[in-house]
């Protein structure tokens, strides 16, 4: 099936790459391009493994207040049990979006890092540096992940603090 976007993509990038030959008079320079693999880098990463230890304590965290909502609408009789099932589902709610965010937060803390060594090495070697997953096939003398791994190492990843759980009671009580 013919699809318009697709073709105009590949025609304008055909368009581009034909003009900078046209204007480098046929000499364009080679790039060197270098490739990343980012799920290695998630799975092997000192700062991977720190973010998810850091995630498990803050599940922890989310966890206890969970549990010390349910206690506290349990002991407390005077709230209907209409009024104790919704805060309880609201709370699991809350807890279950906030260890989303936390999670997502820590995998930026990774991303930005494993960004800054990225652009340190390019720095010194020049050229392109592409994800492993853009790419259908290329030359595993290009991969630099270790290096990058490596650099990543020798830093220390700084996570968010500890998430303080509050939660406020509905004030709905039996007649």
């Amino acid at each position: 099936m013919f699809n318009p976007v697709k073709f105009m993509t590949g025609f304008i990038a055909t368009v581009v790459f034909c003009a900078s030959i046209v204007l480098t008079g046929g000499t364009a320079e080679a790039v060197k391009i270098s490739v990343v693999d980012v799920n290695k880098v998630y799975a092997e990463s000192d700062a991977a493994k720190d973010a998810d230890e850091h995630v498990a304590e803050v599940r922890k965290v989310l966890q206890k207040g969970l549990n010390d909502l349910e206690k506290r609408l349990a002991q407390n009789k005077a709230v209907t049990a209409e009024a104790r099932e919704r805060d309880l589902v609201n709370g699991h709610r809350v807890l279950e979006r906030q260890m989303k965010i936390e999670i997502q937060a820590a995998r930026n803390v990774v991303s930005a890092m494993m960004v800054e060594c990225i652009k340190e090495w390019r720095r010194k070697n020049g050229g392109v540096v592409m994800a492993k997953s853009q790419l259908l096939d290329y030359s595993s003398k290009l991969d630099i992940t270790d290096t990058v791994i490596k650099a990543m190492n020798k830093k220390k990843a700084k996570f968010a603090d500890m998430p303080v759980v509050k939660f406020n009671e509905s004030k709905k009580t039996k007649k």
